[in-house]
């Protein structure tokens, strides 16, 4: 599917290809070849298309995005390789480390737990991995 060479038709509407073209400040062919999915616009041909169209910018971005997507698919599928990831039926799990709770006033060097340091109060306990 060709998003963004529908979404340019759309905006088009009734205009000729010559005159949508002229408006935009492109090449007739370069135009037409967008709207059939043969090519796709750089980046910055992409900020003139919003300009001049008056729509977002970031709406045409993600419909030549996914095109792109999609032609790379397509090639990728034509010279032989799988696009299709495999499904993962098992995924080894490493075991998550234990937690303990240390005083923060311990763990810097500071009061014993139990004692009563200025401040240690407002300092609790600090969570470590073992």
């Amino acid at each position: 599917m060709n998003r963004l060479g529908t979404r340019l038709k759309s905006l088009r509407g009734s205009r000729s290809l010559v005159a949508f073209a002229k408006a935009l400040g492109l090449s007739y062919t370069f135009v037409r070849e967008m709207e059939r999915g043969n090519r796709l616009p750089s980046d910055d041909v992409i900020v003139q298309l919003a300009e001049r169209l008056g729509v977002d910018s970031g709406e045409l971005a993600l419909l030549t995005y996914c095109d792109r997507s999609q032609m790379l698919a397509e090639h990728l599928r034509a010279i032989g390789v799988d696009t299709h990831l495999p499904e993962l039926t098992s995924v080894p799990v490493a075991p998550l480390p234990t937690r303990s709770s240390v005083p923060l006033s311990a763990s810097l060097g500071g009061a014993t737990p139990g004692s009563t340091s200025p401040g240690s109060a407002m300092l609790g306990s600090v969570s470590t991995t073992g």
